[in-house]
Formats: C-alpha cells, sequence, structure tokens
C-alpha cells in the first residue's frame, strides 16, 4: 500500500523527487534546515538569475522549486524553458517580496505554486506535499474520480449520485464503484440506499497512520450490486475538523481498490471540499432554473477557475429541469447566464421518487424508464465516453 502523503512528515523523506535551485546564499540558508529534517529526499543546486536550467537535473526531477527574479528577463524565461522540456513537472516559483500581480503573472505562465525567499521550511513541504497530492490525482493507475456537488443544500445531489452510481455499474457488469459520502453534516447516501454502517468516513479521515486497505475495507458498505458505501457520519463534524491532505489520502486509497469512485461534497467550500474537487477527473456541477441556484452555481464556477481546474473537466449539470412551454429560465438561458455549456440535464421526476426513496431502494427498482433514471444514464455514458 502507498503510504499517505501526510505519513512522510514522520518518515524523514520527501514524497516526491525534489530538485530545489536557487542563489548559493538562499541555498545555505536552507540547506541545513532540509538534511536535518527530510535526510537524502532531496538535491540542491546553486543557480545565477541568468543561467538556465541544465537539461540533467531538467529530466530527472518531479518537482522543480527554481528562484525566480521578476525583474530579470532570462530568469523569467526559465518558466518557459521549463513547461517547453517538461510540460508534466511539479513547478514552484521561490521569490522574494511577491506580490498579489507578480503570483498571478507566474500562474498563468504554467507556475503551479509560489514560496517566499529566504525560504520557510514549514512552507516549502506545504507546497510540496500539496502539489504531490494533484500528481497522485493524475496517477494512470488510479481509477476516475467523479466528484458531485450541488451548489445549494437540497439540489438533489445524493438522489443524482445514488443513481449515477447505479447507472455506471449497470453498463459495465462486473464493475466494483465506491460511493464516498463527504457531506459531514448533511449526507444520507447510506440511509437512501437502506445500509446501516459501524464505522464512517470520519473514522478513515482521523485514523491518521492507522489507516490501512484493511481498516479501508472494513469500513466499506457492500450494497450486493456493485456499489460500496463510505457513509457519513451519524453526528454533526464540523468542517474545520477535517484534514486536506487526509481527504485526499483516502480518495486515492479508494481508486486504487474499485473500478470507479464517486464523492459527493458539501455544497459549502472548504479548503479540503476544493482539494477533493480538484483531484477529480470529473465534477458534476448540480444546479436547478431558480436564480438562487444560478447565482451560487455563477461563483462556484468562478472559484474553480480561480484555482485553475480544467474547464473542459467541470460538467454543468440541470437538475429537476422543467419544460414548460412559457418557462422564463429555460437551458439556453442558464448557459447564458453562467457562459458554460450545460452538459445534460435531469428531468424532474414528478411520482414515485419520494416513495422509492421512503423504501430506501433507487427508482430505476421499481420504475427502469422513469424520466430521472433515463437521464442519470445518459450522464454516465457521457462520463464514461470521456473515460474511453
Amino acid at each position: 500500500m502507498t503510504r499517505p502523503l501526510y505519513e512522510h512528515t514522520k518518515t524523514g523523506s520527501l514524497p516526491v523527487n525534489t530538485i530545489v535551485m536557487a542563489n548559493e546564499t538562499n541555498l545555505e540558508l536552507l540547506r541545513g534546515a532540509m538534511s536535518d529534517r527530510f535526510g537524502a529526499s532531496y538535491a540542491l543546486h546553486a543557480l545565477s538569475p541568468s543561467d538556465p536550467v541544465p537539461a540533467d537535473i531538467l529530466a530527472k526531477a518531479d518537482l522543480l522549486v527554481v528562484e525566480i527574479d521578476p525583474n530579470h528577463p532570462q530568469s523569467l524565461a526559465r518558466i518557459a524553458q521549463i513547461r517547453d522540456r517538461r510540460p508534466d513537472v511539479l513547478l514552484v516559483a521561490a521569490i522574494r517580496d511577491a506580490d498579489v500581480a507578480i503570483v498571478r503573472t507566474l500562474v498563468r505562465r504554467g507556475v503551479n505554486d509560489v514560496v517566499a525567499l529566504p525560504f520557510d521550511v514549514e512552507e516549502l513541504f506545504a507546497s510540496i506535499v500539496d502539489l504531490s497530492a494533484s500528481k497522485a490525482g493524475d496517477d494512470p493507475r488510479l481509477s476516475p474520480l467523479t466528484a458531485v456537488v450541488g451548489v445549494v443544500g437540497g439540489v438533489g445531489a445524493t438522489t443524482v449520485i445514488t443513481h449515477l452510481a447505479a447507472a455506471i455499474v449497470h453498463a459495465n457488469p462486473g464493475s466494483r464503484c465506491c460511493l464516498i459520502d463527504l457531506d459531514l453534516q448533511s449526507g444520507d447516501i447510506a440511509y437512501l440506499l437502506g445500509q446501516g454502517a459501524s464505522s464512517s468516513v470520519i473514522d478513515l479521515l482521523q485514523a491518521g497512520d492507522r489507516l490501512d486497505d484493511a481498516m479501508f475495507r472494513d469500513a466499506c458498505i457492500d450494497t450486493g450490486r456493485g456499489i460500496h458505501i463510505l457513509s457519513a457520519p451519524d453526528h454533526i463534524v464540523p468542517p474545520e475538523a477535517v484534514d486536506a491532505e487526509a481527504v485526499l489520502a483516502l480518495i486515492a486509497l479508494a481508486r486504487r481498490e474499485f473500478d470507479y469512485v464517486l464523492v459527493d461534497l458539501p455544497a459549502d467550500w472548504t479548503n479540503w471540499s476544493l482539494s477533493a474537487a480538484c483531484s477529480a477527473s470529473h465534477l458534476v456541477l448540480l444546479t436547478d432554473q431558480s436564480l438562487r441556484c444560478l447565482r451560487q452555481a455563477k461563483k462556484s464556477l468562478e472559484l474553480l477557475e480561480s484555482v485553475d481546474y480544467p474547464p473542459r473537466s467541470t460538467h454543468l449539470v440541470v437538475n429537476r429541469a422543467e419544460k414548460r412551454l412559457f418557462q422564463s429560465i429555460g437551458t439556453q438561458e442558464v448557459e447564458k447566464a453562467l457562459g458554460r455549456e450545460v452538459m445534460a440535464t435531469v428531468a424532474l421526476q414528478k411520482s414515485g421518487l419520494q416513495d422509492a426513496q421512503e423504501q430506501a431502494i433507487l427508482l430505476g427498482d421499481v420504475d427502469a424508464r422513469a424520466a430521472l433514471v433515463r437521464d442519470v444514464a445518459q450522464i454516465a455514458q457521457q462520463l464514461l465516453t470521456v473515460e474511453r
């Protein structure tokens, strides 16, 4: 089993092959602290502002930390050089007295993160761990991850994600799908599917270095239909009690264990929920046609854009869609208001859904032809087609 990234703080190693390049003065300040903390899991190379990054260093690094002087054109040119030759490498710019405008410029040029000079070993380590988590999310050995977020509570995200899991398994007989309920205060996926749990997702998130394959599998509820659930806790958990690194480690573990992973995220954004969303292969943003939801959807889209989550991976879905003749807000109006194409609509299910949920079954179990079942199945097909 791959150890969670946060365990590296205890083992004395960095989670990726890291090379730090800066002038000798800055390196000397860093050298002692790094060697005491991380042993030989990194390399330091002196580099003047006018020097390009040596090709041999560029070829072997997973993560580069490079000193940048915004007032020196040749120093800025390093970013383009690195990105041209190694578009996949994680890149951290080390800069003195950075302001917001400089940081934005660096990010637009392809920098993944910015740290301050003189180096602070704790800040540098935090940046390396965060970026390493994003790299783990791109590991081709990991199964596809789809996050579903309702722009407001009560918009129907749980209904959609449970039926989406069923549609994915139905389209891929024999596959196994993990549903992770990270709506820690309102999540009720297990309840809606008639399942009880002796442990919840919060037990795994708080397990720290005790989390292993056995604990993970014990916490997963097997519904017997190819869907396994990590349930939300049965008590209120404050959002600030959750650690982003633990969430990412748990998701990575699920992606190694199952063929497909779906994560139900809370409507209120936090640092850890945003980190989880950004690690997803696909993000389904669920709204309805009300002005309240559309305003919140616009805010969510702007937030995702601000952290450079790929727009092509964000899928806007209109839930409970109605097609009345004189409806004032239709799909075209939603697209115009949000400046984004609507991937799909899920029709308002006028009968049967509530009865099915009260019986702790899916609507498709009693009415396979229901509009909601049909529409969610089409969303599953679109997501699966992208994966292929």
